[in-house]
């Protein structure tokens, strides 16, 4: 009897694992459509949604310093764990951003998520600033990350 209570719970964790939705698109500051940017839900692709193996939706937005606030590359997305970072290093600001609802990653990736997406910054910021490295990158490397494609642990959805 306990292992058919243990086979039902692997199920139904199964089955509610995996049922987070996020926005998912990618654009670098050249492209004439910013919707991505912008406007997620407008994104014209088969794959602006997609449903994720992980907890987290994310966005990871990188900026040039110089000229300040001109977007270098834009990514929404999930991702396995949680990060809320702003990073410099290379000449970019990075801004790694992650909630934990459906469709929650819907804002510009600048303020701090306080976990439903669209809602502005509250706590403190994760600001990091000179080589590039805090808790959660590599110590010696100072340079920019841009993680291209669909990623492992997503599916899209129709």
């Amino acid at each position: 009897m306990w292992k058919q209570a243990l086979l039902l719970l692997f199920a139904l964790l199964s089955v509610t694992k995996g049922e987070l939705t996020c926005y998912s698109c990618q654009i670098d500051g050249a492209a004439t459509d910013k919707s991505c940017l912008n406007n997620p839900e407008g994104v014209s692709t088969n794959q602006a949604k997609v449903k994720c193996k992980y907890s987290y939706c994310t966005i990871i937005r990188m900026e040039y310093i110089d000229p300040p606030d001109e977007i270098y590359s834009f990514y929404r997305g999930c991702a396995p764990s949680a990060a809320n970072s702003v990073v410099d290093g290379g000449g970019y600001r990075t801004y790694t951003r992650t909630c934990m609802s459906s469709l929650c990653n819907d804002w510009d990736g600048i303020a701090e998520s306080t976990g439903s997406g669209s809602s502005g910054s509250s706590g403190s910021s994760g600001s990091s600033s000179g080589n590039g490295a805090n808790a959660n990158w590599d110590p010696g490397y100072s340079g920019a990350i841009l993680v291209a494609g669909k990623g492992e642990g997503m599916q899209l959805v129709p």
